[in-house]
């Protein structure tokens, strides 16, 4: 079940370009942490737990990492909109 931050961090993703976890964490329209390290720390941790659940995946294997929402990622945010 996606929480409101994983939604916020879905939103600015897509399923095409990618997005460094800087950029994701800037577009969020959340407030989270006193600084924008912290701010990114906290999108990587929820990215990782998000990859693992099937949500998001790195856009290619080269470094830095960017990432971009899954099919299942886009179908877990329709539900959740549907719900809110």
């Amino acid at each position: 079940m996606l929480t409101s931050t994983y939604a916020e961090v879905l939103r600015v993703l897509d399923e095409e370009a990618g997005l460094l976890t800087g950029e994701a964490a800037r577009r969020a329209k959340f407030n989270y942490g006193s600084n924008q390290r912290q701010r990114s720390g906290a999108v990587r941790s929820w990215l990782d737990a998000m990859k693992r659940d099937g949500l998001v995946r790195f856009l290619d294997d080269k470094k830095p990492v960017c990432w971009v929402r899954t099919p299942d990622g886009t179908a877990a945010l329709r539900q959740f909109d549907k719900k809110s």
